[in-house]
C-alpha cells in the first residue's frame, strides 16, 4: 500500500484506496497527530498512480468521526496554539476537497463537528440509517472551524445551514438525505456501498474525472475560510468556550452568560 500511519488503517481494493480512522476508544475524534497522519495518508494516495478513487470511513461501529478531541481542544490556551490548530484543520479539509481523485465518505454512526466537516470535504457521502449528523460547536461556546460554515450552505442552503449551526441540533440520516447532506442512505454496509460506487467511477478515465472535479470545484466560489478561522479563534479565546469545553469534560450543562 502507500504507508502505515498511527490510528489509521490504510488498505485497498483494486483501484480504490480505503482510509479507515482507527481511534474507536475516542469515537475516532480528531487531534493534531491524527489530522497530520490523515494528511500524510491522503498525500501518499494522491501521488500513487495505482489508485483512482478514495474511500474514507471510521472503525469501531459507533462513529465515522465524533469531531475534534475535546480534551485536546480544551488544552489550547494561546492565540498561536489555536491558530495552528485551525490552520491544520483547514489544511486537511482543503487537501481532501482538492485532491485530484474522487473521495467518498462511508459514514456509520456519529458524524459530528470536525468529523462532519471532514465528510463535507469529501465529494460524495454514503451513510447508514443509524448515522447522526451535526455541528454542535455552539453548545461548547465555539463555532465550526474546519470549513463547516462555508461547505454546509453549499449543500443545504444558507438558511438551513444557519439553523443547524445556530441550534447545534443533531439530525438523523433520513433528514440529512432530505436536505442533501448525504447522497445515499443504506440499512448497513456503507463501506461496501462506497467501495462499489468508487469501483464504478474507476472504470472511467481518471484524467477526465480529475478534470471534472476541478471544474466543479472551481465553480463553487465565494468561500471565505479566513473569516471562519478568525471567528473560530475569537470564539475559542472567549470565556464561553472555556465554560463549554469544561462542562463537556465534566459531563454537565454549560452555564453561558
Amino acid at each position: 500500500m502507500v504507508g502505515s500511519y498511527p490510528n489509521l488503517i490504510v488498505d485497498s481494493k483494486g483501484k480504490v484506496a480505503i482510509v479507515r480512522i482507527n481511534r474507536p476508544e475516542k469515537l475516532n475524534a480528531l487531534d493534531d497527530a491524527l489530522m497530520k497522519n490523515l494528511g500524510r495518508a491522503f498525500s501518499g494516495i494522491a501521488g500513487d498512480k495505482r489508485y483512482k478513487a478514495i474511500v474514507v470511513s471510521g472503525d469501531g461501529g459507533k462513529a465515522f468521526c465524533a469531531g475534534a478531541d475535546i480534551e485536546h481542544l480544551s488544552g489550547l490556551k494561546s492565540r498561536k496554539d489555536i491558530r495552528e490548530f485551525v490552520d491544520l484543520t483547514h489544511s486537511l479539509m482543503d487537501r481532501i476537497a482538492g485532491i485530484g481523485k474522487p473521495v467518498i465518505a462511508a459514514i456509520d454512526g456519529y458524524c459530528l463537528g470536525g468529523g462532519f466537516e471532514l465528510a463535507l470535504a469529501c465529494d460524495i457521502r454514503i451513510a447508514t440509517s443509524k448515522s447522526m449528523f451535526g455541528l454542535p460547536e455552539v453548545k461548547l461556546g465555539i463555532i465550526p472551524g474546519g470549513g463547516g460554515t462555508q461547505r454546509l450552505p453549499l449543500l443545504a442552503g444558507p438558511s438551513k445551514a444557519k439553523e443547524l449551526i445556530f441550534t447545534g441540533r443533531i439530525i438523523g440520516a433520513k433528514e440529512a438525505l432530505s436536505i442533501r447532506l448525504v447522497d445515499r442512505v443504506v440499512s448497513n454496509g456503507a463501506l461496501g456501498e462506497a467501495v462499489s460506487l468508487a469501483d464504478e467511477i474507476c472504470r472511467n478515465s481518471g484524467n477526465s474525472v480529475r478534470l471534472a472535479k476541478a471544474a466543479i470545484n472551481a465553480g463553487l466560489t465565494g468561500q471565505d475560510f479566513t473569516a471562519e478561522a478568525d471567528a473560530f479563534i475569537s470564539a475559542v479565546l472567549n470565556r464561553d468556550s472555556r465554560e463549554g469545553l469544561r462542562a463537556f469534560l465534566e459531563r454537565r450543562r454549560p452555564e453561558f452568560d
